[in-house]
């Protein structure tokens, strides 16, 4: 009786113990998240601010002339008409010849007595300016974009929409085939024609649907919503406490309201059903309500079931999953590609399209499958290689570790390995048996992985003449794969984070 008393409570304390790593385990995730879509803002930030900088380069790399003694104001709206009348006036040369001036500007702060103020156009308030351009915009690109800069009151809105001279209007983008440019409150704006829908039905408003890598995407026609009053801005899918991100687009010269969908399994109501061991498919309800800004509805609520098929893959696997055992990183950008996303995670089967998830538990002895795949969609030049991967009994790179592959090759001398794919494809795949270390409670996993360029002379599967991991190379950390149960049963927690990659460039 003592001996059963004793093993319970040694069983509740290593339940104890779990729920414990489980709450870490679930807060980490939570953080992961936040951290991604902290990612995806810093990203758009990036992006402007490397076009900004690339065209300062740009200005810098040009052949610039300073031309002193020419009046403040004298210019008037127009620096380079006005530079090359006068250039052209002064060198005696014919109008005719074109000095190829890209940009002019003037240098240095205004005189307060002759300071060139905006033109009436650009005379607004800035508690009433309407933004023109994204945080950080040059003055040359908001000029260009056809909009008004005023950097003159620090805080306020710099880049913005001029208005319109009476009788004058100009719509910047212009107005589609079904949309006439009008006046709104002083600035143009594209209304749509109802003249044009007077034969058509609410049972017209029917959204398209692409089945995409990434997302599913609906698109509605703008004006075809607006005649018969429903909400572009207060759509939202089947969970409405998710944020629905509309973007307008060109399409068939009419404008089109689309709406995109992440193919994860919960987000925002989306619905999985796996039909089979080769498809997937994910559906959910976009809902339209009236608008009801003007105090009258006059439709009701529109809604639509939408879906999307795709086949099952190691990638479209992991959406099957709740918590699914992964690592995701950005690898280096090859020939001007952009963002090259690749993902590590752990399966339960040679199928690699059953995830390993934190609730399952495996026992020392029996198969582990990774798998590690990438968005990279160039497989005709390049293969994904996994050029080592180790074991080890903690997250410290000095403390000793197994060799699982090495050279691209499997390293069986301590541990079974057996290497299905590898350097063949943009998926790399490996088995192992799972073990522990002695007087350790967990094990952890890292790889080292690059894009092999395809070359008759290059060798992308296992060799012995492999480069030093030592070249460009950030660590990429799968696990910890925690021990648990008196039967040595083996606790999966993921602890991978993006930017924990080893990454070898060629």
């Amino acid at each position: 009786m003592s001996d059963t008393t004793t093993t319970l409570q040694r069983i509740e304390e290593k339940g104890s113990c779990l729920d414990i790593r489980l709450s870490d385990v679930e807060q980490k995730i939570s953080d992961a998240l936040d951290v991604i879509a902290k990612v995806d803002t810093l990203t758009k930030e990036v992006h402007l601010l490397k076009k900004s900088t690339e065209d300062l380069k740009n200005r810098n790399c040009r052949n610039n002339l300073r031309i002193y003694g020419i009046p403040e104001s004298s210019e008037g709206s127009d620096m380079i008409n006005f530079l090359k009348t006068q250039v052209l006036q002064i060198l005696g040369l014919p109008k005719t010849v074109d000095l190829n001036i890209q940009k002019a500007h003037r240098l240095g702060p205004q005189n307060d007595s002759s300071a060139t103020k905006p033109t009436d156009e650009c005379e607004i308030e800035p508690k009433s300016r309407v933004e023109c351009g994204d945080a950080g915009i040059t003055i040359e690109l908001c000029n260009e974009g056809g909009c008004c800069y005023d950097d003159r009151k620090p805080g306020t809105t710099w880049c913005f929409r001029p208005l319109q001279p009476s009788g004058v209007l100009e719509c910047n983008p212009a107005c589609a085939d079904n949309e006439l440019c009008t006046d709104s409150a002083g600035y143009a704006e594209c209304k749509c024609q109802r003249s044009k829908y007077l034969n058509a039905s609410r049972s017209d408003i029917i959204p398209t649907v692409q089945c995409e890598g990434s997302a599913m995407t609906l698109s509605l026609y703008k004006c075809l919503l607006e005649r018969f009053g429903y909400s572009i801005t207060q759509m939202h899918f089947a969970d409405s406490n998710c944020i629905v991100t509309t973007s307008l687009q060109l399409v068939g010269n009419e404008h089109v309201v689309q709406v995109n969908a992440i193919l994860q399994a919960g987000w925002c109501g989306n619905v999985l059903m796996v039909n089979n061991d080769k498809t997937m498919t994910l559906s959910n309800v976009l809902y339209i309500p009236p608008d009801d800004s003007s105090g009258i509805i006059i439709s009701s609520l529109l809604m639509f079931t939408f879906s999307c098929t795709y086949n099952m893959t190691m990638q479209t696997s992991l959406l099957t999953a709740l918590h699914p055992i992964i690592g995701i990183a950005t690898l280096p950008s090859v020939n001007g590609s952009g963002t090259i996303t690749a993902t590590m995670a752990a399966y339960k089967s040679n199928s690699f399209t059953d995830p390993l998830t934190e609730d399952d538990t495996l026992t020392v002895g029996t198969p582990l499958y990774i798998g590690i795949s990438t968005t990279f969609s160039d497989g005709d030049k390049f293969t994904l290689r996994a050029e080592r991967c180790v074991a080890a009994p903690s997250n410290n790179p000095a403390d000793a570790s197994v060799e699982l592959i090495a050279g691209g090759c499997a390293v069986t001398q301590d541990v079974n390995v057996h290497v299905i794919q590898n350097g063949l494809s943009l998926q790399v795949m490996f088995e192992i048996e799972t073990f522990i270390f002695k007087e350790q409670s967990e094990v952890y996993m890292r790889c080292d992985v690059s894009l092999c360029p395809i070359t008759p002379s290059n060798t992308c599967q296992c060799s012995s003449s492999s480069r030093s991991a030592n070249e460009d190379t950030v660590t990429i950390k799968m696990a910890p794969i925690g021990i648990s149960g008196i039967n040595h049963c083996l606790h999966i927690v993921s602890h991978c984070t993006a930017g924990e990659w080893s990454v070898l460039t060629t």
